[in-house]
């Protein structure tokens, strides 16, 4: 890939990402902490640079495996509970 289509995708993942925090911090909702905030954008650009690369190059899965961290992976939802 060149060099300045790896800048196309890193300037793509980030005005992305900022503009979902954006929206976050505009409807003022403090839904997740500043840290799980930071975690959930990076997962978001992560997916981003996979999503690309698979249009650009027609990648399958056997090609690129992301793993999210896993303090997201492991969180419960509160919307969910074990009530018995």
């Amino acid at each position: 890939m060149s060099l300045t289509v790896e800048r196309l995708v890193e300037f793509l993942v980030n005005l992305l990402a900022d503009a979902v925090y954006v929206i976050v911090r505009i409807i003022g909702r403090e839904v997740l902490s500043y840290m799980q905030t930071l975690q959930a954008l990076a997962v978001l650009r992560l997916f981003i640079i996979v999503f690309a690369f698979r249009v650009l190059h027609g990648l399958d899965e056997e090609h690129v495996h992301v793993s999210s961290p896993d303090s997201l992976t492991q969180q419960s939802n509160p919307c969910t509970s074990n009530k018995q």
